[in-house]
């Protein structure tokens, strides 16, 4: 099966605690980026997923091949504790989220499933170790529709590493490292990435950021291509600095 996903656009919203710190320079208005999260802090997380593509997949006499129009439209919020920033002690990033709401609208040709996530399974932790992200629920076994429901694309954990390692002046762009992108995405593998993020506004209370480019990755031995469109703001009102 080869998975083609022409356009993709999420939304993260990280609400106080402040995700980063921003210092500015008056002569160059250039503006220094950088994380603030801490082990115990708590932000809340809204994630809005549009997404839509084809899949050549079999026949039913599995002599040829047919393409199959697909489209996700999903919505996740959640608040999320930190328990391990990947700071130089445990590179390790973990964290246990309590899902307000998580569900989706899946269509595969005719058919339509809306997975959601059981009551009894919005507990759920994260580990993301070596570019692999892990999710689980210390309440019960996630089902395989849960499990895709969280591991979409969109993953939070790693959104701090979008941010630029050199100060940066609005409109001016970087580029996103291949590992960052296949867990923001979801993928097991980037093979090619022009994912590219710009600083569109710094105000008193928000950094406002957009990532657009092409991937080319695979999930689960098939081949993806991915057009991403992402908006990000971080919460710049408790800032340090």
């Amino acid at each position: 099966m080869r998975y083609f996903v022409s356009a993709m656009l999420f939304v993260f919203l990280l609400a106080p605690p402040a995700a980063l710190t921003a210092a500015e320079s008056e002569n160059d208005e250039s503006f220094t980026l950088q994380s603030q999260r801490q082990v115990g802090q708590i932000d809340r997380v809204n994630i809005v997923l549009e997404a839509s593509g084809d899949v050549l997949a079999k026949t039913a006499s599995g002599d040829a091949t047919e393409r199959v129009a697909v489209s996700v439209s999903a919505r996740r919020d959640y608040d999320e504790k930190m328990l391990s920033v990947g700071d130089a002690s445990d590179k390790a990033l973990r964290s246990v989220r309590y899902y307000n709401e998580a569900a989706a609208n899946v269509k595969r040709g005719t058919s339509e499933q809306k997975p959601t996530l059981r009551d009894d399974r919005r507990l759920i932790g994260v580990e993301i170790v070596g570019g692999k992200a892990t999710p689980f629920s210390p309440q019960g076994t996630l089902d395989i529709d849960e499990l895709e429901l969280v591991t979409a694309a969109g993953e939070s954990l790693p959104v701090d590493q979008i941010l630029p390692a050199t100060p940066m002046k609005i409109g001016q762009k970087w580029k996103v490292a291949n590992d960052t992108v296949a867990l923001l995405l979801g993928l097991e593998q980037v093979t090619a990435n022009s994912v590219e993020v710009v600083l569109k506004e710094v105000a008193p209370d928000v950094a406002r950021m957009e990532l657009e480019g092409q991937v080319e990755g695979k999930l689960y031995g098939a081949a993806n291509q991915v057009s991403l469109k992402a908006k990000c703001r971080f919460d710049r009102r408790n800032c340090v600095g």
